[in-house]
């Protein structure tokens, strides 16, 4: 009877560890960390930005909004092929900007040059970094929040062959 525990639980254990290393194995959707990498990976202009701030260690919705949206695999592979991700995750405030790296630096001038005012706040930006909308916090999980990314990008492409058409 001892034995056929011990075979039990082994068998389980090898079936879950199996199972797990397979999905851990699994291609997922990957986030930037430094947006000037995400821009040189879009050069040829075929997709747009999905720039996240947030500051999930301090500020509770950002913290929500990681984890009923941004942490989804739903969410990234729904918007993997039509946006590249960046998520910028920046501290209440730094202890020593002298002390700050490269990368923090970058990214707090990132929050400056996109007029951050607000966390969470979702920027969508054209091929080349150009912000053109920004979208806070949508409740309901992953599903609302991708059709609102989604509304809002075709708004600007609406909007911009709009103006194509005008000039001529």
């Amino acid at each position: 009877m001892r034995m056929r525990s011990i075979y039990h639980g082994l068998s389980l254990w090898l079936a879950f560890g199996c199972w797990g290393a397979a999905l851990a194995a699994e291609p997922e959707a990957k986030w930037n960390v430094d947006f000037r990498k995400a821009l040189v990976e879009t050069r040829d202009g075929k997709k747009d930005h999905l720039v996240v701030f947030t500051g999930v260690e301090w500020e509770t919705w950002s913290r929500r909004l990681h984890d009923e949206v941004l942490a989804k695999p739903e969410f990234l592979q729904a918007l993997q092929g039509e946006f590249a991700l960046t998520r910028v995750d920046l501290p209440e405030s730094p202890e020593d900007p002298a002390r700050l790296s490269e990368l923090d630096t970058h990214q707090y001038e990132l929050a400056r040059d996109f007029q951050l005012r607000v966390f969470p706040s979702l920027f969508l930006c054209t091929p080349d970094g150009k912000p053109y909308s920004c979208i806070g916090a949508v409740e309901g999980g992953s599903e609302p929040m991708v059709a609102v990314i989604r509304e809002r990008k075709a708004v600007y492409a609406r909007a911009m062959e709009e103006i194509r058409s005008l000039e001529g």
